[in-house]
Parts: C-alpha cells; sequence; structure tokens
C-alpha cells in the first residue's frame, strides 16, 4: 500500500486561478504601438511523492508516521493558459518576441501573486489533512504527517 501511495507521483493539494493583465508600447516613426493583454492560468501547488527518501514513511503498531514528504511546491512552470490568454486592445506590429516578453512579465507576476507564503501554508495544510484521511481509511488509527524543512531563500 505505500508504495502505490509513492507510486502516484505528483499530487496537487492548492490550485489557484489567476489573471493578469499586461500592457505595453513600443514608439514608432509616425505612431505608437500598443499591446494590452490578459492572461490566464492556473498554479498548482502540490508534493512529488517520487522526491520521498528512504524510509518517508513508517508503521509502529497501530500508528503510521509520514515523517519526510517534500516541499510543496508549483507541481509545473507550463501555467498559463495560452488558449484562453487574449489580446483586447492591439494597434501596431508586434513581434513573436515582444510576444514572448509580455508572456514572461505575466508568468513573473503570476508566481509573485500565487506562490505566497499564506498559499503554501495552505496547501501544506490540505495535504496533512489528505494524507490524514487516506492513511485512516487503510486502517491505522494514529496518523502522524510532517513535511522536510523548506530552503528559505
Amino acid at each position: 500500500q505505500i508504495q502505490s501511495i509513492r507510486d502516484m507521483g505528483e499530487w496537487e493539494f492548492l490550485a489557484i486561478d489567476d489573471e493578469e493583465l499586461v500592457d505595453s508600447v513600443k514608439p514608432g516613426f509616425f505612431i505608437d504601438a500598443e499591446l494590452a493583454r490578459i492572461y490566464y492560468g492556473t498554479l498548482r501547488l502540490g508534493i512529488n511523492l517520487g522526491e520521498t527518501r528512504q524510509g518517508w514513511i513508517r508503521v509502529e503498531h497501530d500508528s503510521v508516521i509520514v515523517a519526510t514528504l517534500p516541499p510543496i511546491r508549483l507541481l509545473s512552470q507550463d501555467f498559463i493558459d495560452e488558449a484562453r490568454s487574449r489580446s483586447f486592445f492591439q494597434k501596431g506590429k508586434w513581434t513573436p518576441q515582444d510576444m514572448k516578453r509580455l508572456y514572461d512579465i505575466a508568468h513573473r507576476k503570476m508566481l509573485q501573486r500565487c506562490m505566497t507564503r499564506e498559499n503554501i501554508d495552505v496547501a501544506r495544510e490540505n495535504a496533512r489533512r489528505q494524507f490524514t484521511q487516506l492513511l485512516k481509511s487503510m486502517g491505522y488509527e494514529n496518523v502522524c504527517v510532517e513535511f522536510e524543512k523548506e530552503k528559505r531563500k
């Protein structure tokens, strides 16, 4: 049962929908080029169970101790939904490099807005609760769930 839990791979504990407005103006010879886009994305916070270390979970009598879950992290850097993202104002010519620059700005803004200590704490508590429920459903009465210490930036 323990191996099947580890084999689940990534487990999402919090999904955050976000949208960012990004605009730019490029000076032109006769007229300035202007572009405003809304980017939509869903940031998914969770853990990758493949990153667990040897002895990450152990059974002692009627208790199970999950001692070293990996820290909560962003499960994918590819969270902007390009199909939903739209230009709502565009004047002038814009190159693929210009569009990439706006995409990168939106990406950075979404990370700043959503990867907060509060959201990470919510995801960690959701993980603790879901692991506890899963292991109790397997018949363990006492469950203790802890996370690896996070490296501070």
